[in-house]
């Protein structure tokens, strides 16, 4: 997967890979997209991006081949919750992946931006286009629009931009300049954006939401961003939290004084996110580390699953106390989340775990693995309860669900 965002109402998954996947939350129904009248055939899938309210998702990307030297984009505005479609919004271009899409907090203004630069604003609500700008050469990755929706930053290998789209024809490119930068994110309230690179260990730098101009240099310990993530701002914006692969820690910073308030111990992070309530932090590490933390108390409220060696491919609840873990080597550990007390793990198998499922009354977990067999482990002790032939080695992809009475479950691969 490389984007996911879950709908308003917290039910369905919107998904995007090669192409558009919506998932049902608790049943792991699959929406038929051709519901959606999305003409996903013919149409390239390059970005998705939710509202800050959860209640809009927009689904961006490009028909080839293209014609006469352009190609033809499509950004569809969709109701989260119900698939239901708000906008089709089509234009030509010079061919770039569209991997900026961004809408702003009052679901009025939609961002659209391809690697080959071609930037413009959009009215969601007629369709119409507001305002265009060429960034040719500046090699876009990533983008976010403020708040207010009267400023945006685009983020690119080559140069980063910030356009005020009220008082400037042009971008204002940012300086000094970067490389490499990969991420960028905007305060909630506005009166910062921060972004990084991935490739000199500067920091992350914080710039005026305002007027683009450069406030601090946040480097205690001097690392570079990741392609996998990046960072994060706490609801209110005072804080910024910030993944330090190289020092294994994600640092705190108070964004008004510039201060390092602390750093919060982490394996090898490589990105976080923070709930929308303020309370939880969550980064994913190098190798085995998944970790949770109360973000107030500054303290981890998930297990350290330091039972592991290898890289943690599925994580699933089987109870409200109980977390299943399984890594690429098939070692598979079940953890208390209120002690952290390890409760079992299995020895290393010569299969890749695959996807993992627990049955509804949690007493069985499914693995359908990268490998000849299929095997139904009990929660309790770990041990096989029974094997089914599986896929098979080849390709990688694999799912596995128990239907909703737990009498059956099916297997994909």
């Amino acid at each position: 997967w490389q984007s996911i965002a879950f709908s308003e109402n917290g039910e369905w998954i919107w998904c995007k890979a090669d192409g558009l996947t919506v998932i049902h939350r608790s049943t792991g129904q699959i929406l038929d997209t051709a519901r959606l009248d999305l003409d996903l055939h013919k149409f390239g899938v390059d970005s998705i991006a939710v509202s800050p309210t959860g209640r809009m998702v927009a689904v961006g990307g490009n028909q080839y081949p293209s014609k006469n030297g352009v190609v033809e984009y499509s950004v569809f505005v969709l109701d989260s919750n119900t698939g239901e479609k708000i906008r089709t919004i089509v234009w030509l271009a010079q061919p770039g992946d569209m991997d900026c899409l961004a809408i702003g907090r009052d679901e009025q203004v939609l961002l659209t931006g391809t690697r080959s630069g071609d930037v413009r604003l959009w009215n969601i609500a007629d369709g119409t286009e507001m305002k265009t700008l060429n960034a040719a050469g500046a090699d876009l990755w990533d983008a976010a629009l403020s708040p207010h929706g009267n400023e945006f930053v685009l983020a690119g290998s080559r140069e980063s931009h910030f356009w005020h789209s009220d008082a400037q024809k042009t971008p204002k490119i940012l300086t000094p300049a970067i490389w490499h930068d990969i991420a960028v994110c905007y305060s909630p309230d506005g009166k910062y954006f921060a972004t990084a690179n991935h490739v000199k260990k500067d920091g992350v730098r914080l710039w005026d939401g305002k007027t683009g101009d450069l406030v601090a240099e946040l480097k205690a310990n001097a690392t570079s961003g990741h392609p996998d993530g990046g960072f994060a701002f706490t609801p209110d914006s005072r804080v910024l939290a910030v993944p330090v692969t190289n020092q294994n820690g994600v640092e705190l910073w108070d964004v008004e004084t510039r201060n390092l308030m602390t750093t919060l111990p982490a394996a090898g992070p490589r990105s976080v996110t923070i709930s929308r309530d303020g309370k939880w932090l969550a980064t994913t590490g190098r190798n085995s580390q998944v970790q949770i933390y109360d973000l107030p108390e500054r303290t981890e409220v998930q297990v350290d699953t330091s039972g592991h060696f290898a890289q943690i491919d599925n994580v699933a609840f089987v109870a409200s106390d109980r977390i299943a873990t399984a890594d690429s080597d098939g070692v598979i550990c079940l953890w208390d989340t209120t002690s952290g007390q390890e409760l079992f793990r299995t020895d290393a198998s010569a299969d890749s775990t695959g996807e993992m499922a627990v049955s509804p009354d949690g007493r069985t977990l499914m693995f359908n693995t990268i490998g000849k067999t299929m095997s139904a482990r009990d929660v309790l002790t770990g041990t096989v309860r029974y094997s089914v032939p599986g896929q098979g080695r080849a390709g990688r992809s694999r799912a596995v669900q128990f239907t909703s009475d737990g009498k059956s479950f099916a297997s994909w691969g």
